[in-house]
């Protein structure tokens, strides 16, 4: 379906603004407003954390905001205990978010606000009587634990998982409309993160992953061959790592896998991204480590498989291009555990704790995926159901409904 045109001397504003933890918020964002602005739309973003430079990086008029402190052990994984236990400084910083916005909001004045996950810009829109379109992956906090929970534990983490959903829908439902970047059943890849409660049924749309590529839209005139003559890349099996995520949870498992993927064996090839713009690229035989490349889309055409950290959209991308997969969530990350287990579930990949990577363990998952068709035959299967969606045209169409 072809995506309609603004009406002739129309410039519509659209204020987005993504959540800042990680870039995929904002990626999610970035690839609604730059269409819209091809069509002549003005987009200026609102963020906070690593999400401004990236934001900055497309030339989008940017402004950072507040962040709210999220904490993180040594190894990664979300200090829920640490996050959770300083009320007043976020209850601060959830204040100056709030005012900053509606600051905001009403110096640009847009025509519609589209968030990605943040709290504060929906109580803004709402206070302000704004049109307001929420992007949302994660209805449910599932709250992290490493070690086995008693009883008793297990009930009040219940009880508390229960007791956020209330207090956090009583936000969310300020917006106009729920956007889930996810497949419908049984295809989701968030299951337990978006079991969708009574309240929300009428506001919730499953409208598949926000990607910016679909395999179609690639490359169509290049083969296979030129794309890896490009990268530097022969015939051999191509194993892809994306490792996404915040700068300390990569840390640990960066350092890791750069190490091994060096000693990797020669019938292999390696191709690694460490989402950084700060790092000199290591070039051997067989393994390319790179900070940061424009453009992974070509990389999913031609590898055989992805390594990752189980992040949504990386997950999506996988989909989309149906390529079987190992993941290597963050520990206690349970959005990127639940990720992981569903594409277990599917068959489309395998996972490997953090603390059980190895050279080993790597090379083991490799050649099950590598020698085992079923993986690649259902990513295969998955991806006809996957292409049956278009997230990003469905929001545009929205956009456009407004202007109608």
């Amino acid at each position: 379906m072809k995506i309609p045109s603004f009406k002739p001397n129309m410039r519509p504003k659209i204020y987005f603004a993504p959540c800042g933890i990680g870039l995929g918020h904002a990626g999610r964002l970035i690839t609604i407003a730059r269409q819209l602005r091809d069509l002549g739309a003005f987009c200026f973003f609102s963020t906070n954390g690593e999400a401004v430079n990236f934001v900055k990086s497309y030339n989008f008029p940017v402004e950072r905001g507040p962040a709210i402190k999220y904490y993180e052990l040594p190894d990664g994984a979300p200090d829920f205990v640490k996050t959770t236990t300083r009320p007043i400084v976020h209850i601060s910083a959830m204040f100056r978010q709030i005012c900053k916005e509606i600051r905001l909001i009403k110096r640009i004045n847009p025509d519609i606000i589209v968030t990605d996950s943040r709290l504060s810009t929906v109580i803004a829109s709402w206070l302000l009587g704004r049109t307001c379109l929420l992007v949302l992956q994660q209805l449910k906090i599932i709250i992290p634990h490493i070690t086995e929970l008693s009883k008793i534990r297990k009930i009040l983490k219940k009880l508390l998982e229960y007791g956020l959903v209330a207090c956090l829908s009583v936000i969310w439902r300020r917006s106009q409309k729920i956007y889930v970047p996810d497949f419908p059943y049984p295809f989701t890849i968030a299951k337990s993160q978006m079991h969708v409660y009574s309240s929300f049924y009428n506001r919730v749309e499953f409208i598949g992953p926000l990607i910016d590529i679909t395999p179609e839209m690639l490359f169509e005139n290049s083969s296979d061959l030129a794309i890896k003559r490009s990268f530097s890349l022969d015939n051999r099996p191509l194993i892809y790592c994306g490792l996404s995520g915040t700068i300390r949870e990569k840390k640990v498992i960066t350092e890791k896998l750069k190490e091994i993927f060096q000693s990797f064996p020669k019938e292999f090839q390696v191709f690694m991204t460490i989402g950084s713009k700060n790092f000199k690229p290591i070039i051997c035989e067989n393994v390319k480590i790179y900070g940061w490349i424009e453009k992974r889309t070509p990389l999913y055409r031609i590898c055989d498989m992805v390594i990752h950290r189980g992040g949504h959209n990386t997950t999506s991308e996988c989909i989309y291009f149906g390529k079987p997969m190992v993941i290597i969530p963050a520990p206690a990350h349970t959005e990127k555990i639940d990720n992981a287990r569903s594409i277990n579930n599917l068959g489309l990949g395998l996972v490997i704790s953090q603390s059980h990577v190895s050279k080993k363990s790597l090379l083991n998952a490799i050649n099950t995926i590598l020698t085992t068709a079923s993986f690649g035959n259902k990513a295969k299967a998955i991806r006809k159901q996957a292409l049956k969606f278009n997230a990003v045209q469905t929001i545009i169409e929205h956009i456009f409904s407004f202007y109608s």
